[in-house]
């Protein structure tokens, strides 16, 4: 298991659905809220990307922010 990078978390953003932006059915219990990636910001290192599930954009947000996380892991 794995924080997703910025990438990976937006290729489950489902925008045609709203509050939250993604498929409930497949991603249960997801709040309408930040989620943090694994990629950090270029100018600011202090800071990671993370994506909010209630409208689908991104922002950067401080490493010390509390954000929902949800993990990643590939089949083998």
């Amino acid at each position: 298991w794995q924080v997703p990078n910025i990438k990976e978390l937006a290729s489950i953003l489902e925008h045609s659905c709203t509050e939250p932006s993604i498929n409930e059915v497949v991603f249960l219990g997801t709040k309408s809220q930040n989620y943090w990636s694994s990629t950090s910001g270029v100018s600011n290192m202090s800071s990671a990307w993370v994506y909010q599930f209630d409208s689908g954009l991104n922002s950067l947000r401080s490493k010390t922010s509390d954000v929902y996380l949800r993990l990643v892991r590939y089949e083998k």
